[in-house]
């Protein structure tokens, strides 16, 4: 099986424009209807797509406090936006000082780590008493079927993936022994068709992912390409605003 870090190298995020999920951006947004500079954290960041979508956009400005947290230095490296403060470390680990952060993201992370549990207790760790956070994940249900197993011989929608949730009961079930559940959508997962042919020549080493992982800024062509997407049946993308509790 592979390293994380041969993983990092084969497996990119490319970077967006205008796929920010709403309930993420419109809660940064109504947060700072009460905040002029908020301090927020990108737990498993990658590549840093998500952020740098949020600065290019607007959602969050210079003046804050953005840090991008990954435990790869191959995906921290190719973050090349100053105003980010890498740093290397596992979600469930962060080092971050206590209730500091007035939002935490944590987007497609909970599945990869071998204790979900520990991940949540440190988002609430280094949230402020009325900070919110972001956390997204994988449903899949006893009919879902994809190419790959993980290291516990379970079929998953990616090789990396400890777990897959269930139901989205199960997944809010998890969610409310730390937080208060704003709220939260599923939705049927869909993959791009160009993401799939990128990391197919990424991963066959006939590109160099580093000089592509701003395709899509550079080419208005493939940004509309990537609109046509295909589901993966019996999967599905659950997402949670969360608000910490005493």
């Amino acid at each position: 099986m592979k390293t994380f870090e041969e993983y990092s190298e084969e497996h990119i995020h490319l970077y967006e424009v205008g796929e920010i999920f709403p309930l993420l951006k419109n809660s940064i947004l109504s947060l700072r209807k009460t905040k002029n500079k908020i301090n927020i954290v990108d737990l498993g960041c990658g590549d840093g797509n998500l952020l740098n979508q949020l600065f290019h956009e607007g959602t969050i400005k210079k003046e804050d406090s953005i840090y991008a947290l990954d435990p790869s230095q191959t995906r921290l490296d190719r973050i090349k936006n100053p105003n980010f403060k890498k740093i290397r470390a596992s979600g469930g680990k962060t080092k971050l000082k206590g209730s500091n952060f007035d939002y935490v993201i944590c987007t497609q992370v909970i599945e990869h780590v071998p204790d979900d549990n520990a991940l949540l207790k440190e988002i609430k760790r280094i949230l402020k008493g009325d900070g919110y956070s972001f956390i997204s994940s994988v449903v899949k249900k006893p009919y879902g079927f994809y190419i790959y197993r993980n290291r516990h011989g379970k079929m998953v929608s990616d090789p990396t993936h400890e777990r897959e949730y269930k139901s989205k009961e199960e997944f809010e079930m998890l969610l409310k022994n730390y937080f208060k559940i704003e709220k939260t959508n599923i939705h049927l997962f869909k993959f791009p068709v160009t993401d799939l042919v990128i990391k197919l020549l990424v991963r066959l080493k006939l590109v160099n992912p580093n000089k592509i992982i701003d395709i899509y800024l550079r080419s208005k062509t493939l940004r509309l390409v990537k609109k046509i997407k295909i589901p993966l049946i019996g999967y599905y993308y659950i997402e949670s605003l969360v608000k910490k509790v005493s």
